[in-house]
């Protein structure tokens, strides 16, 4: 096993909301992207998941140091772009 194999981002989580599967699809994007940076770095993320907030300027959160990371795909009204 390659151990470079292990800096990636390992699950993938959306909301449960409409248009889930879109997010999902930016998420594995997102997820893919930066892929080349993470083995660079030598970096894991656990969890990347699509979160909501009332807070508009809340873009995005990690947890434990980055072993989750939140990111906001949705607006503020909880709609998602077209």
């Amino acid at each position: 096993m390659d151990l470079n194999d292990l800096n990636k981002v390992w699950e993938i989580k959306p909301l449960k909301k409409v248009e889930e599967e879109d997010a999902k699809k930016v998420l594995e994007k997102v997820a893919k992207q930066v892929q080349p940076i993470m083995k660079k770095r030598k970096w894991k993320v656990k969890v990347l998941s699509e979160f909501w907030s009332v807070n508009p300027a809340l873009m995005g959160l990690h947890i434990g140091g980055g072993a989750e990371v939140n990111w906001r795909l949705r607006r503020a009204n909880n709609e998602w772009p077209s």
